[in-house]
């Protein structure tokens, strides 16, 4: 467009020899500068992506990345800017961090109740002479930016005296562990694993020291080459590996319910068959025995509570307790101590040690285009140069010869500069052949003769014909013949009669030496061109074929960072959902952040529908309906919400719609489900095949659901939303609020309700009249029916609905007042917020998956924990024609035009119920 802009202010035909030309090329290719230079510096904004959130700390070396014209690598791994701390590389690690608190049970190889072992000093495996039954488990889990604490405490009850305590124990072996006694004490065991994060920042952990277990036996850990890895797997769950010369064990930690405050697990553990011998050929490993355990999260104080009574419960001796300790500490009585900063340069600590991977950060498009350009205009400045040395040699050249030609036949004798009026007037004539007062160029033509090339004749008749019309008139030749009369080599020439010894008088050759050299200057300028011309050339193959190459490799370094979408099809399809690994959420909120929304929502119970409701919401929205409920004058909000200072401040969606749409979604429609409320839905947790059931009613389906189109029956591998179903439908509801914590980290929140009072107190609320109340508080709602397909990918839609008019997204909106929605409300219990404005969109949309599960992943990201809107909630029974406001405005945008409006402008309560003969119009 700037260069557009610069040729429409040029209205005369273009001289690429003049001045002007080059100030034109100058002020164009430094508008092109600035343009590059902007998008350089901008090109990480052109597409609403999260960005990376860097801790310095961690970047141990300098890099291309730490530079704003370089883009970070996706990978987080090659990217020496992402930090690598635990938490900010799963944020599993925020939900394992803390005390719980659970019980342990032990079954030998068979899976039978282990038995209690006699057990030995000597041994480097701990086999317990303790009853192996409803073992009392402690965990104490600490995580400090790359580092790993995790402590451990099991409380063993007494063994059974008999038989167990009355056997006879082999030679070496004991039935108990001093100081206790065998029948009468019981036992702790306790120890800790420390970790700490890896190169590849995949929120995994090794596994470098493992302490304890054995409390008074002064054993060194390290002797054994105890080490292993704790991983996260999938999103709910760690995999512990620890392994040593003599054994190896193999645990599984697994959240159980949606709160993430219970944890289920298992464990297998291997060890030698001779245990006073380290593993080899000849002593193998083998499965000894398995356990599984159930912890539950408490709080510091009840954890030292707990553990102190279970050991004293356990009667365990006074001499052989331990006292819990603090987060990140080491076990006081552990004789090897803690580890130390050489420990954990050792273990390659990546907050203290260099990374193997190497910076793949690619430069920013922007700046690439900057670079190109640049060149570019090198090149062109260049070329300029070259044009002008050309254009001037060329005057030369043609003045010479010109000037030579006149001297030959002009009747003058003396210096150029002196020619007379009278001779240039005699010397016009003589080549206006015609005698038509004005020369044409045959005429110029055939008087310069063959010596002057037809490209620089043309030259010269441009410059001569200074109107040109064609033909050079006497005061032009005139003019072209005072610029070559007052060349320094001519002006002093002389012109006189010569006899050549043919008996005739010649004019003399002008600077008789300046053919040849006229000559060689022209065929060393043409050389010159050429090379130049070729260098010029191979330069331009050259920044564009670098140009390609950055491009391409910039393609593949994204196409490599995405993920497949598609379980179990031949074609590759890519997610446009990101993993969590590349961006360092810790970072955000290092620092404690306080939530100014929490708890701030407004209490007010259901109440009965008939006693005190103002309108209610889901309505029927059809084009053309009006409910019966007499609004009073009080009307919807008409302006977009963001018009009015509103924010969205949550969003989340209900199986089915609760709003009905004739031919939209209605009783008609379809889906995997059916159109008929699903007996369960279920919310994936842990493993395969374990799920969490829960009860949701359905609401409306729409029309676009076919089982023959792979689209809507292709499964989705979903990874942050729980219990989605490609082909269904869901409507997605967008609060807004005025008194919202717009543009904080508070501004998202679950529930929604402590977002839409966030910055309203009870005293000022209640103040508000109704037209007040829907002036600012609204609902975006807008219908989807989910499709595996990425072309109906939109990656923002925590933002709100999404406006497209090419294909009629949010152009057909209903809008009225109504209420809170929710299966706690029907046509007999009422919600009592309200009246609220609602924004529908009548029309159901395809939408991918992958959109969704963006929003879950955007969701996960807010400082408010928004878990419980990442699952489809029940939708409320369509609400009753006498609950329903009469406000409804029904107005299309740009022009779009329902397909029912000539149809369906009667009411369509399909609700069921009879209208009530009380209206109050009451409401808080």
């Amino acid at each position: 467009t700037q260069v557009a802009k610069q040729f429409r202010q040029v209205d005369v035909p273009i001289c690429f020899a003049s001045p002007s030309f080059v100030v034109l090329t100058m002020k164009l290719l430094f508008s092109l500068l600035t343009l590059a230079a902007s998008t350089g510096l901008a090109s990480a904004n052109d597409f609403p992506k999260p960005a990376p959130i860097m801790d310095e700390d961690s970047n141990k070396k300098s890099s291309k990345c730490s530079k704003n014209m370089y883009e970070c690598s996706s990978d987080p791994k090659h990217n020496p800017r992402a930090s690598p701390n635990l938490k900010a590389n799963d944020d599993i690690w925020y939900d394992m961090e803390g005390y719980w608190v659970g019980t342990m049970n032990v079954y030998d190889k068979n899976g039978d109740a282990q038995d209690p072992m006699f057990y030995s000093e000597d041994a480097p495996v701990n086999q317990m002479p303790y009853t192996q039954q409803t073992i009392k488990f402690f965990m104490n889990m600490s995580v400090v930016e790359t580092h790993l604490y995790q402590h451990l405490f099991l409380v063993y009850d007494k063994a059974p005296e008999m038989p167990f305590c009355n056997l006879t124990a082999p030679e070496g072996m004991m039935n108990h562990i001093s100081p206790g006694v065998c029948g009468v004490n019981g036992f702790i065991a306790s120890g800790s694993n420390y970790g700490v994060a890896t190169h590849e920042k995949d929120g995994s952990s090794s596994v470098f020291t493992v302490t304890g277990v054995l409390n008074n036996a002064g054993r060194n850990a390290a002797d054994y080459e105890q080490m292993g890895t704790i991983t996260p797997v999938g999103g709910d769950s760690i995999q512990s590996e620890i392994t040593s010369a003599y054994y190896r064990d193999s645990e599984t930690y697994s959240f159980s319910n949606d709160a993430k405050t219970t944890i289920s697990g298992s464990g297998q553990h291997y060890q030698v068959q001779n245990i006073l011998r380290a593993a080899s050929s000849s002593n193998p490993m083998e499965l000894k025995e398995t356990y599984n355990f159930q912890l539950d999260q408490t709080n510091m104080q009840n954890f030292v509570a707990q553990l102190t009574s279970a050991q004293e419960a356990a009667m365990v001796p006074v001499a052989g307790r331990v006292e819990p300790i603090s987060s990140g500490d080491c076990l006081p009585y552990v004789i090897e101590g803690c580890p130390e900063e050489s420990d954990y340069v050792a273990a390659e600590d990546p907050s203290l040690t260099s990374s193997p991977y190497d910076d793949d950060s690619t430069m920013k498009g922007g700046y690439i285009a900057m670079f190109v350009i640049l060149g570019v205009m090198v090149l062109a400045f260049v070329a300029l140069f070259a044009h002008w040395r050309h254009v001037n040699n060329q005057k030369d050249r043609y003045k010479h010869q010109f000037a030579r030609r006149i001297a030959q036949t002009i009747e003058f004798e003396g210096a150029m500069k002196d020619i007379t009026p009278e001779a240039l007037t005699a010397e016009f004539e003589r080549i206006d052949e015609d005698k038509s007062g004005s020369i044409s160029k045959p005429e110029l033509k055939a008087f310069i003769g063959d010596r002057m090339s037809d490209s620089d004749f043309e030259a010269m008749f441009a410059a001569i014909d200074l109107d040109h019309n064609g033909t050079v008139d006497f005061e032009e030749f005139c003019a072209f013949m005072t610029h070559v009369g007052a060349m320094p080599d001519i002006k002093d020439e002389k012109i006189v009669d010569v006899d050549e010894g043919d008996g005739e008088e010649h004019k003399a050759h002008l600077n008789p030496a300046f053919d040849d050299k006229v000559a060689a200057a022209h065929t060393k300028t043409e050389n010159q061109f050429k090379i130049l011309s070729v260098v010029l050339f191979l330069c331009t193959l050259g920044l564009l074929a670098a140009t390609i190459t950055l491009a391409v490799k910039d393609d593949d370094d994204n196409n490599s960072s995405q993920t497949s979408g598609l379980v179990g099809t031949e074609s590759v399809v890519y997610s446009n959902v990101p993993d969590n690994t590349p961006f360092d959420i810790e970072t955000v909120f290092e620092r404690e952040v306080v939530n100014v929304c929490d708890k701030k929502k407004l209490e007010f119970p259901n109440t009965d529908c008939i006693h005190g409701v103002g309108p209610q919401a889901g309505a029927n929205v059809t084009n053309g309906y009006q409910g019966d409920l007499d609004m009073m004058g009080v009307t919807p909000q008409e302006a977009n919400y963001w018009q009015v200072a509103m924010c969205p401040v949550n969003v989340h969606w209900h199986l089915g719609t609760e709003h009905y749409s004739v031919g939209e979604y209605d009783e008609f429609g379809d889906g995997p489900n059916g159109n008929a409320d699903p007996p369960t839905r279920k919310l994936q947790a842990t493993g395969e095949g374990d799920f969490q059931e829960f009860n949701v009613r359905g609401g409306f389906r729409c029309h676009h659901y076919n089982v023959q189109d792979t689209k809507f029956t292709t499964e989705y591998d979903w990874k942050h939303c729980k219990g989605m179903e490609v082909g269904e439908t869901y409507e997605v509801h967008w609060p807004h609020s005025a008194a919202g914590a717009c543009g904080t980290v508070n501004q998202y929140q679950t529930p929604f309700y402590d977002g839409v009072f966030c910055g309203l107190d009870l005293p000022s609320f209640s103040g508000l009249l109704p037209q007040q109340i829907a002036s600012a508080v609204g609902v975006q709602g807008q219908i989807f029916t989910v499709v595996n397909d990425e072309s109906y990918f939109y990656p923002d839609l925590i933002r709100g609905w999404v406006v497209n008019p090419e294909v009629g997204m949010a152009q057909d909106v209903a809008k009225y007042t109504g209420s809170t929605t929710g299966t706690s409300r029907d046509n007999n219990i009422c919600s009592p917020y309200s009246p609220i404005t609602w924004h529908v969109d009548r029309k159901c949309h395809m939408i991918s998956a992958s959109s969704f599960d963006k929003l879950c992943y955007d969701m996960k990201q807010q400082l408010d924990d928004m878990t419980d809107d990442l699952h489809a909630h029940g939708s409320r029974e369509l609400v009753n024609s006498t609950w329903a406001a009469n406000n409804f405005i029904h107005r299309e945008r740009r022009g779009l035009r329902s397909s029912h409006d000539d149809h369906h402008h009667h009411h369509h309560s399909h609700d069921g119920h009879d209208d009530h003969d009380h209206h109050h119009h009451q409401w808080f």
